[in-house]
């Protein structure tokens, strides 16, 4: 107040009563259901000023003080309403009066207030795994004193989630309840996904968003069984080829001298020339001379049997040496 009216309210007559001027810019904010009441004083308002608070809940017809803000000075010009604004759903209203010693202000009221639909909600909080072909999604709602009220309300179960895909930013929403895991399903394996959710309120658009959560779902399962199968056929092939070979090894020591000397003596019948030969040389020219059955014995029938004899001996041994 200025001097000069503190000055004329001082000499005025005792049953006029000088008034401080009304506080300004009367505002709630609300941040996740926590509400603070703001204001300004007025200018030339005394720096030993303080103030009240009243709240109203319009299904009432009566204001009521708030017990804590009944005398707020001039450094702090503010007061906590969570506790006054109990029911989310329903309207508010809240006052501010500046008042001295022996003076008061008017009344400013505050624009009307409706908890879960004024507040700013803010982002919850996302966990995001892979699964396979899907992603394991838990979603915690915004903490303080005003969601741990609205819990119990069931009025922050529900969320709304923006899931993208890395590299082309393909995107799809979905709604997701808080009170239990949720699995994101049919995705493509071994791709980046990230995860944005938000509160979702009914005729709320204040909500914001969380940051992106970005997971991989898992590359596809790993056939154990296959490979256990495939596995056992290589060793199984190995064996059998080292054991073929160990016994071939050991055999080939093991034959007689004859045996293993039946390749190189093959080997030169082959690389040997035949030595050329005539039927002339075996097949004599001339018919022996058999002796006839009627032909008459002589006294030299028996030294002629003897020579010719002799001449069949060497046709047989000409027809050997060939």
């Amino acid at each position: 107040m200025p001097p000069r009216l503190v000055l004329l309210c001082l000499f005025l007559s005792p049953a006029v009563q000088c008034t401080l001027l009304a506080p300004l810019n009367v505002t709630i904010v609300s941040f996740n259901l926590e509400h603070i009441l703001h204001w300004l004083p007025a200018p030339g308002t005394p720096v030993t000023t303080h103030f009240r608070v009243h709240f109203l809940h319009l299904s009432e017809v009566s204001w009521k003080p708030v017990p804590w803000c009944l005398k707020v000075d001039m450094q702090t010009l503010s007061c906590d309403v969570t506790d006054s604004f109990s029911q989310p759903s329903s309207f508010y209203m809240a006052r501010v009066q500046a008042f001295g010693s022996a003076q008061r202000s008017n009344w400013t009221l505050s624009t009307s207030f409706i908890p879960i639909m004024d507040t700013v909600l803010g982002p919850p909080q996302v966990l995001v795994t892979g699964c396979g072909n899907c992603l394991r999604l838990q979603i915690t709602p915004p903490t303080g004193r005003g969601p741990h009220k609205l819990l119990s309300h069931h009025l922050l179960s529900e969320f709304t989630c923006w899931v993208r895909r890395s590299g082309d930013n393909t995107q799809f929403s979905l709604r997701v309840s808080s009170s239990k895991e949720f699995l994101v399903e049919h995705l493509e394996p071994g791709v980046e996904y990230c995860i944005t959710a938000a509160v979702t309120v009914n005729f709320n658009t204040h909500a914001l968003p969380s940051q992106p959560q970005c997971a991989y779902t898992s590359p596809p399962p790993f056939n154990t069984v296959y490979a256990l199968l495939t596995a056992l056929s290589v060793a199984c092939l190995l064996g059998v080829l080292f054991c073929g070979f160990f016994l071939s090894s050991r055999s080939a020591k093991t034959l007689p001298e004859i045996l293993l000397s039946i390749p190189s003596l093959v080997q030169n019948l082959r690389t040997a020339a035949p030595e050329p030969f005539s039927l002339a040389t075996i097949l004599p020219l001339e018919a022996p001379n058999f002796p006839s059955p009627w032909a008459p014995l002589g006294p030299n029938a028996d030294q002629e049997e003897e020579e010719e004899e002799e001449e069949e001996g060497y046709g047989r041994m000409d027809w050997e040496a060939t």
